[in-house]
């Protein structure tokens, strides 16, 4: 995998964390320390993704994913750090989990398409790939793809 496809997915990484944070995830209670701990581990989590530390990545994304389980920005950004070691099945599992939570999702889609070509299954790849253009026809990303 290139520098370039890797930072790309770290990107999509953000920007599926802000679009799934905008749907109004299921937090703990605004103000309380179990809210304010899971956002430092998101952010925290994400941060240690985008520079490439993947120990503390794994770390933090690790406790969100245990703090909030129903978020699904947790799940996918912790799918990207798998991806990007190349543990697909790893990365299948978490994708899948985040799907499972937000099916609508274009992003989680177009992850789980880049996934499947990097395991050399087009057919896969292409099925995601289209379903996210369908959920979202401006995710030029998935189209290019």
């Amino acid at each position: 995998m290139s520098l370039k496809h890797i930072l790309s997915l770290v990107l999509v990484g953000y920007l599926f964390a802000m679009t799934a944070c905008a749907s109004k995830p299921k937090l703990p209670e605004k103000g309380t320390q179990a809210y304010s701990d899971a956002v430092s581990s998101f952010y925290i989590g994400l941060a240690a993704l985008q520079v490439g530390h993947d120990i503390y990545a794994e770390d933090k994304l690790s406790q969100l994913t245990k703090m909030v389980p129903n978020e699904p920005a947790g799940w996918a950004n912790w799918g990207v750090l798998a991806l990007r070691q190349r543990n697909y099945d790893l990365a299948s599992q978490r994708f899948s989990k985040a799907r499972e939570l937000a099916s609508k999702n274009d992003q989680i889609y177009y992850l789980m398409g880049i996934l499947e070509g990097q395991r050399g299954n087009s057919a896969a790849a292409i099925a995601d790939l289209r379903e996210a253009v369908d959920l979202n026809p401006q995710n030029l990303r998935a189209a290019y793809q």
